[in-house]
């Protein structure tokens, strides 16, 4: 079997007219961005898909990975019982002085094959560095009280990168709690970062980037982890978990590093 390694450019239809007329050949697409070549290349080729491979190249970083600390784990939260359980001490606290803000990092996933809303939404309250709750949103008809409360009070800041995005698909899942008229009280990571001078404009604002550059730590990224559609799992797996937690970690320590650095 012969094989060709090719990545795709502007100028791959010169060089696969002809190929494209051999049978028993294989093509191995390659590069930065692989997954999207290969979709490229097939609606550009039909032939090509088929006996077409992916190569993914590995993801290397001389960085230290940010994980959890030892010790630490997240608290899977299923139903609207244990949701109330564990936010209802942080709603406590808003309401007990009306002078005091809230810091609550978040994030959201959601399975591939989901159009409406998130599958699971992540909470770190800043107060407790220890605790990261992951609720199972998608079993949830409708939000419980505690957590529309800390989403929609104006002293509770919501933190995160791209943090719009998901509240919006949040709110396109219970639109008749988080009506259009709910303005919520956020602070964007890439926003926050270039304010204080942590990134210039053209730099890219991910979290994954940001955590570089603020924390000088790699954030893992694994695609097959990312992109999914077993977030909606009775049990989540460990590794599913461990991702989802090490996100939201990752949003709170990069705020507080940037904070701090005013001080």
């Amino acid at each position: 079997m012969t094989a060709f390694l090719f990545r795709a450019t502007r100028y791959i239809g010169q060089y696969l007219t002809k190929l494209t007329t051999f049978r028993g050949l294989r093509y191995i697409t390659s590069g930065h961005k692989p997954t999207q070549d290969k979709l490229l290349n097939s609606s550009s080729f039909a032939s090509l898909k088929e006996d077409h491979d992916t190569l993914i190249p590995p993801v290397t970083s001389k960085l230290h990975m940010l994980s959890l600390p030892q010790g630490f784990k997240p608290t899977l939260l299923r139903g609207l019982d244990e949701v109330e359980e564990a936010l209802e001490p942080l709603v406590e606290l808003v309401d007990q002085d009306p002078n005091a803000s809230l810091y609550l990092s978040m994030d959201a996933e959601w399975n591939v094959r989901r159009r409406l809303g998130v599958s699971i939404l992540q909470l770190c309250p800043h107060m407790d560095p220890t605790v990261v709750y992951i609720i199972a949103v998608h079993r949830l008809s409708s939000l419980p009280p505690s957590l529309l409360r800390l989403l929609t009070s104006e002293r509770v800041w919501k933190i995160g990168s791209q943090i719009k995005g998901d509240l919006t698909r949040l709110r396109k899942q219970f639109p008749s709690q988080l009506d259009d008229s709910i303005q919520f009280s956020i602070i964007d990571l890439k926003t926050y970062a270039l304010a204080k001078g942590f990134i210039q404009p053209k730099q890219t604002g991910t979290l994954a980037s940001l955590c570089e550059t603020v924390l000088g730590l790699h954030l893992p990224k694994d695609q097959k982890t990312r992109a999914n559609n077993n977030w909606e799992y009775p049990t989540i797996s460990t590794s599913l978990l461990h991702y989802a937690a090490c996100d939201v970690l990752a949003s709170r320590r990069i705020f507080e590093r940037i904070s701090s650095a005013g001080t």
